[in-house]
């Protein structure tokens, strides 16, 4: 993933990537369980946050409360100067990744359309019932 992201211009060096994103996950797992992991991080000179979903196969072991193996990875960085959006950002994706069914539909969506299309409606679901 992290050589994706710089390829896409998303991030400007993989090796800074990988170090942060594993010394986040040295200090704690990123799996919620669910077969889902949302390693995250903050990284200096990032002009925006950064969202990327990646779908692994075979299973990773992330080390999950629920001992399942991690198959739906999210990756949220932000930069470093910003951590109250980092936090906020998390607790938005927490949120999205809890709603009932939305990883069996991100797993089954097929194209990277469908599923950016899974997670609108899933986030646009949660707008609706916080009215």
């Amino acid at each position: 993933m992290c050589r994706s992201l710089v390829d896409a211009a998303a991030v400007p060096d993989a090796s800074v990537l990988a170090a942060e994103l594993t010394a986040r996950e040295a200090r704690c797992s990123t799996a919620l369980g669910g077969g889902i992991a949302v390693p995250h991080g903050r990284l200096p000179g990032l002009p925006e946050p950064v969202v990327a979903l990646g779908f692994v196969s075979p299973p990773a072991d992330f080390a999950a409360p629920d001992g399942r193996p991690v198959d739906l990875v999210f990756l949220l960085l932000s930069p470093a100067d910003l951590p109250a959006r980092h936090l906020s950002l998390l607790a938005r994706l927490s949120r999205i990744l809890k709603s009932p069914g939305i990883a069996e539909r991100l797993r089954a969506a097929g194209t990277p359309a469908a599923a950016a299309r899974v997670l609108r409606e899933a986030e646009a679901g949660l707008m609706v019932s916080q009215r």
